[in-house]
């Protein structure tokens, strides 16, 4: 099992057991080139039917060809004009906020991207991914490339991807609260002894007034061939309605990925939204094999598995 920033083992939380309904399953993965068939949607159809796999997995490729997303790069810069014009092709209103974060390795400058969407007006939904790539490979097996970084098609692309899937979706909807989507940098410049380095662009975030959202759902390594989504424990802890809010939609419309049970707690996008006073779950694989490593590239992700968390949160945001 990998298992990145766990703060603590807390004890299970078994009275959550009764409202979460959730199995797992084991999904296929394609290769870069490749794109799954097809599919035929109609406008009329429920959000979640129109999630299309084909536009899932292009926004995760598109990605992945240029290069590791690491902040200061050209890929990294890039990306985020990329990303930019694909909020605004999907009709949203983008602020950028560019930023630095300075460590023992130098300064790294960075920025947030944020969308958005559907109605003006507080009680927005806040939805989160970080867009960066870890600046090395530190849990490779070969020593050789742990100071290379990582291609982050599930820690990183896949939150992305779904969430551009989302906006793509929402888009002319006639939403019942304002969805804003988060692009967040410089999630993944931490080590083991400097905790610092993580979450940067959220901790950024949370700093302004997060008066206007109404909850918050941040997706992380969520594009696993074999996805198993379980309750992250501080989610569950400090925003219990939100974790199952989110986990009674994953039985109704994706039961096979989104599992009952809690695993641990883990410091993520979630932690410095929580402590802004903003209730926000972290949507998380605990079991990811790749983690950190240079096989987070396209042979370890599946577009079933992005279509199977893109389906909930298309409908959380469209029918909250």
């Amino acid at each position: 099992m990998r298992r990145r920033r766990v703060l603590e083992a807390f004890p299970r939380l078994t009275f959550l057991c009764s409202v979460l309904f959730l199995g797992c399953k084991s999904g296929s993965h394609q290769e870069l080139s490749q794109s799954p068939p097809p599919q035929k949607t109609d406008v009329h159809d429920p959000i979640e039917s129109r999630v299309n796999s084909d536009s899932t997995w292009a926004a995760l490729v598109t990605q992945l060809r240029f290069g590791p997303r690491v902040p200061g790069t050209p890929p990294h810069q890039q990306c985020g004009d990329w990303l930019v014009s694909q909020l605004k092709r999907y009709g949203a209103t983008v602020e950028e906020d560019t930023f630095t974060y300075t460590d023992s390795t130098g300064t790294w400058r960075l920025r947030n991207i944020l969308g958005h969407l559907g109605p003006a007006g507080n009680g927005r939904l806040l939805l989160v991914a970080h867009w960066d790539t870890r600046p090395w490979g530190d849990e490779d097996p070969d020593p050789k490339r742990r100071n290379q970084p990582i291609p982050g098609a599930s820690d990183g692309a896949s939150g992305v991807a779904i969430l551009l899937e989302v906006a793509r979706l929402v888009q002319g909807e006639t939403l019942p609260r304002g969805v804003d989507i988060l692009f967040a940098d410089g999630e993944d410049l931490g080590r083991h002894d400097h905790q610092e380095g993580y979450c940067r662009g959220t901790r950024r975030f949370a700093e302004r007034s997060l008066i206007p959202y109404w909850r918050g759902i941040v997706l992380d390594m969520v594009g696993d061939s074999d996805l198993h989504l379980k309750v992250e424990q501080y989610s569950v802890l400090r925003a219990p309605d939100v974790v199952d809010w989110i986990w009674q939609r994953g039985a109704a419309l994706s039961p096979d990925v989104f599992s009952q049970e809690i695993d641990g707690a883990i410091f993520d996008d979630h932690i410095p939204l929580l402590d802004a006073g903003l209730p926000t779950a972290d949507v998380i694989d605990f079991d990811y094999a790749a983690w950190h490593t240079h096989a987070d590239d396209v042979g370890a992700v599946s577009p079933t598995s992005l279509v199977a968390v893109a389906r909930v949160v298309a409908s959380l945001a469209s029918n909250p």
